[in-house]
């Protein structure tokens, strides 16, 4: 396979949207995820013209490490190296610490080459004490047990809030095609409203249904009250992983616990077909309800850290404004308003 970039010392520089048989290729690496997968590079790049510079490590024709990059470049916010935007967590793919640092000076010899203000890493093995920018929760729930016992390990709030939604006019079901993205997207965009944030653009999750969903590497899942669509979520996969990646829902449906219906005919889908885990995806610290919410399936909870390392001055830097950030102002304003500041916006804050 041929690399985009020359290698230097020892680590290549690749573009997984050009390197044939690429999920293949990385298929073997302990830790490998969706999101180091060339599905979610296609987004990226396509979505918000990042340019993907994947470091990769090998012995002979076979990949030892890797660190993801997406190369983004913005008049608001610098031109920067991300691990990955729009991503829970990329971590570095290395089999021990030297590895590791190779994998990372390759970072900064190419931060430098390219102006880059600095790198940004999420969820990247870095030793204790590092400092960071952003902390989060991640939560995960083994799947490899059966219905019952799973029901069992539900928080007693949550079972019966599953007993309640499966009394009223409740249903789940789970889709591939483009109007169940579209569904999805409407929601979407009155949560994000209700938030105090703008949407991410159309073409964000139209590229994620034409690359993602269509292909088989995930779903849409819909809570319907009475035929009507009250909640929805979009779910990845990636071998024996579900990674759960946005939700939606209506404000005044939320009394009928339909999030709750969804999340436990999700869980018995997947575990019928065979997955072995569920990941919530990351969740803010100061966001109790939904820390509480996610909990409440009885999964394991882990702390994800973000990191930023400086090309000036180099080293890590302490603190920033972690994404998140809503604004009442938004509450106000209408949908179509909010998602023209969202399509100009999100591709400087990847």
């Amino acid at each position: 396979m041929a690399s985009p970039g020359p290698p230097e010392n020892g680590v290549e520089v690749f573009d997984p949207c050009a390197t044939p048989g690429w999920d293949e290729w990385i298929g073997r690496l302990p830790g490998v995820s969706f999101f180091h997968g060339r599905p979610w590079a296609e987004v990226l790049s396509r979505s918000y013209g990042y340019r993907p510079c994947y470091l990769l490590m090998r012995s002979g024709e076979t990949p030892c490490g890797l660190l993801p990059l997406m190369e983004v470049k913005s008049a608001l916010t610098g031109k920067r190296g991300v691990s990955l935007p729009f991503s829970d967590k990329a971590p570095v793919l290395a089999p021990d610490q030297g590895s590791f640092e190779r994998l990372f000076r390759g970072a900064i010899a190419l931060g430098r080459e390219r102006g880059w203000r600095g790198i940004e890493l999420r969820g990247a093995p870095l030793p204790p004490g590092t400092p960071s920018v952003a902390g989060f929760l991640e939560h995960e729930l083994a799947l490899d047990r059966g219905e019952k016992e799973l029901f069992r390990g539900l928080h007693p709030a949550t079972r019966r809030n599953v007993l309640k939604a499966q009394k009223e006019s409740l249903e789940a079901v789970f889709a591939s095609g483009a109007e169940a993205m579209r569904v999805f997207y409407r929601l979407h965009c009155k949560t994000r409203r209700g938030h105090g944030l703008p949407p991410q653009p159309w073409r964000f999750f139209e590229t994620i249904h034409s690359q993602v969903i269509a292909p088989g590497h995930g779903v849409v899942a819909e809570a319907l009250h009475r035929g009507t669509p009250v909640s929805a979520a979009v779910f990845f996969f990636f071998r024996d992983q579900v990674l759960y990646k946005f939700g939606a829902s209506e404000e005044n449906a939320l009394p009928l616990r339909p999030n709750n219906l969804l999340f436990w005919e999700a869980i018995r889908r997947f575990r019928d077909q065979g997955f072995q885990t569920l990941h919530f995806g990351r969740t803010d610290r100061e966001n109790e309800g939904l820390a509480r919410f996610k909990r409440g399936w009885g999964a394991e909870e882990r702390l994800l850290l973000y990191h930023r390392f400086d090309l000036k001055s180099c080293s890590f830097v302490n603190g920033g404004k972690g994404p998140g950030t809503s604004y009442r102002v938004f509450r106000l304003l209408p949908v179509p308003v909010l998602r023209l500041i969202g399509a100009l916006l999100y591709r400087h804050l990847g």
